[in-house]
């Protein structure tokens, strides 16, 4: 057996912002299109040119000027070329009429891209790109939400605010990023000048209505629509080249040049998960399951490996000798039998499979010993770090014994080397998935099993943290075995 020391022990997945947002919205089926998207945003670096953005998004007033202008005359000097020929710039009239969107000071809505694109060209200026927007919302620090690292409800006109509908271009003064410029994180969404795939457009920030607000606000967090799209929740800003010698042009500010940190974040979670060929609605939820958590664990003993074929035999003699009475489960079957499924040819140097649950207490309770807890097992596979899987946080096929290494078979205690936790303790990544004591959190008659198996994908079933099957005890399996903990005495 392995000694684990009393210590502080990690449980759960790796923790950073993304990881917690997907956990939190992997049930809301209205934000699984921005966590697919989301989770595939990989940090990058973008050197950009110095800027000026504008300090609110464009405001009714500031729009009807525009209207104004066109009146009586041809869009041609301004208007993109894809524009439809027949096409007007009028605010869409519903949204206009509506009180709750038409106030002088308020951002425009109801207006498509090719009306924010037009007004952009008339202005003398531009739709930003999104690694301008980007940009001007994070700053230099790269940060998640344009007022800082944390987000909080009030500090941007969104779903969670009272206002209930777009507010005055700057109300919210706490929606501030750090070049200067407003309403970045909430009020309204903003056309960008870049292109999604499938022909959308990208557009920014989040608005007064809409789910997840929290994911929505993120500064690398992205939607789509298409061009023709009027919408009381989408308005726009504009940017303009910096030009030698001139001030800051009113109601603008200024992003200086430099390389900025784009993107998403990165940690050996999202890595992994961005690695897989699924999507967000599809990943076993188990991965969010167990949140990221720590706790002081005590000392305990913990077989080196899984229960062999030699060991669980020498069990079954005992107990066709003698019974079972003092070892049984009390919710044990009265005519169960402990004989493995499938078993008689079994190797000795083998893990015992094909056991169910009762069969892995009554055998710890015959050893002197007990089924270890699902954080207990956790705990031995990483120790006190939060690595993915026990050998580190990467991962090569080969490593386990996992359906990747086409053994096809369980595997001998001491092959595969490299699935070693910090702690010692082997085949924790791989071989066979192990009973626990512990019950599911959502089936308390399920119990549950940890670790990998010869018959599954290394990634990600052989996850430290994943809580991916639970069994009911009963359930027998040949790739299912266990191993055995024993408490230390003293602190």
């Amino acid at each position: 057996m392995v000694t684990i020391p009393a210590g502080p022990a990690q449980f759960g997945y790796p923790d950073c912002l993304t990881m917690r947002l997907l956990g939190k919205y992997v049930d809301d089926k209205s934000a699984h299109k921005v966590l697919n998207e989301l989770l595939q945003v990989q940090p990058r670096q973008a050197t950009l040119p110095a800027f000026y953005i504008d300090r609110t998004e464009v405001t009714n007033a500031q729009y009807r000027k525009f209207l104004a202008a066109l009146a009586g005359r041809s869009d041609a000097e301004w208007r993109h070329p894809d524009q439809p020929s027949n096409k007007s710039h009028a605010v869409d009239p519903e949204i206009q009429n509506d009180a709750r969107f038409n106030a002088d000071n308020q951002p425009v809505v109801g207006i498509d891209w090719f009306d924010a694109y037009s007004y952009a060209r008339w202005a003398g200026k531009r739709l930003p790109t999104q690694d301008e927007w980007e940009a001007a919302a994070r700053g230099p620090k790269s940060l998640p939400y344009p007022w800082g690292e944390t987000y909080h409800p009030l500090r941007c006109n969104n779903e969670e605010a009272p206002t209930r509908g777009p507010t005055p271009a700057g109300t919210f003064q706490s929606d501030l990023s750090p070049c200067g410029a407003l309403d970045m994180g909430g009020n309204v969404h903003e056309w960008t000048a870049s292109e999604k795939r499938g022909g959308m457009i990208a557009l920014r920030g989040t608005a007064w209505k809409g789910p997840a607000p929290d994911l929505f606000a993120l500064t690398f967090s992205s939607l789509g629509a298409q061009r023709d799209v009027r919408n009381p929740v989408i308005g726009f800003r504009c940017v303009r080249e910096v030009r030698a010698g001139e001030p800051t042009p009113e109601g603008m500010v200024r992003v200086e040049a430099g390389t900025y940190l784009l993107g998403g974040e990165n940690s050996p979670m999202l890595d992994l998960l961005r690695s897989l060929p699924t999507n967000v609605p599809a990943i076993q939820k188990s991965f969010f399951a167990d949140r990221p958590r720590k706790a002081m664990m005590k000392a305990f003993r913990i077989g080196r490996y899984e229960v062999s074929n030699a060991e669980y035999r020498q069990f079954l003699q005992h107990v066709r000798q003698h019974g079972d009475a003092e070892f049984r489960h009390s919710d044990q079957p009265p005519d169960k039998d402990h004989a493995p499924k499938d078993w008689p040819d079994a190797d000795d140097d083998k893990p015992v499979v094909g056991v169910d649950w009762y069969d892995a207490y009554a055998f710890a309770r015959w050893a002197g010993m007990r089924l270890p807890t699902a954080d207990e097992w956790e705990y031995a596979a990483r120790g006190q770090t939060s690595r993915l899987f026990p050998w580190g946080d990467g991962f090569r096929s080969g490593q386990a014994n996992c359906r990747d290494s086409q053994t096809g078979q369980v595997a001998p205690r001491d092959a595969f080397p490299d699935d070693t936790s910090p702690l010692g303790v082997r085949h924790m990544a791989g071989n066979v998935r192990e009973w626990t004591a512990s019950d599911s959190t959502d089936n308390a008659k399920m119990k549950l099993t940890k670790g990998g198996s010869w018959t599954e994908w290394a990634r990600p079933d052989a996850l430290i943290h994943l809580r991916a099957t639970a069994a009911a005890p009963s359930f027998r399996s040949k790739d299912l075995g266990f191993r055995c903990v024993q408490d230390v005495e003293g602190p």
